[in-house]
């Protein structure tokens, strides 16, 4: 399959079956495991958007945080979503805990202190 090929057929998949596809993934075993745990990356960053002339009268913000949990070994997204620059990562991170589970292992950067 050519790579054309396949950004086409990757165009046609519904964004909304992706949470689907990475639950079956995961049932059917094709997560790869280190020592019997999933590893789960988690990290916030800010991202600008481009900034255009709008008649709306409460515009997007062109800087906001992208936050996301991440399957490094998967190459997959487990969550992701876009916030305020005035809200800290550290309070995406508690709103996307319910994503892990007992046998996962939480990897984060020294930004996100815990015990």
């Amino acid at each position: 399959m050519s790579e054309q090929a396949f950004a086409k057929a990757r165009a046609k998949l519904a964004a909304s079956a992706l949470p689907g596809l990475n639950d079956w993934l995961e049932q059917a075993g094709l997560i790869a495991r280190w020592h019997g745990l999933r590893l789960v990356a988690a990290d916030a960053a800010t991202v600008r958007f481009g900034h255009r002339a709008s008649r709306a009268p409460r515009a997007a913000p062109t800087d906001q945080i992208a936050f996301g949990l991440y399957l490094p070994q998967a190459e997959l997204m487990l969550a992701a979503s876009l916030h305020s620059t005035h809200e800290h990562a550290r309070q995406r991170l508690f709103e996307h805990l319910d994503r892990l589970s007992g046998t996962d292992l939480l990897l984060m950067d020294r930004a996100y202190p815990c015990h």
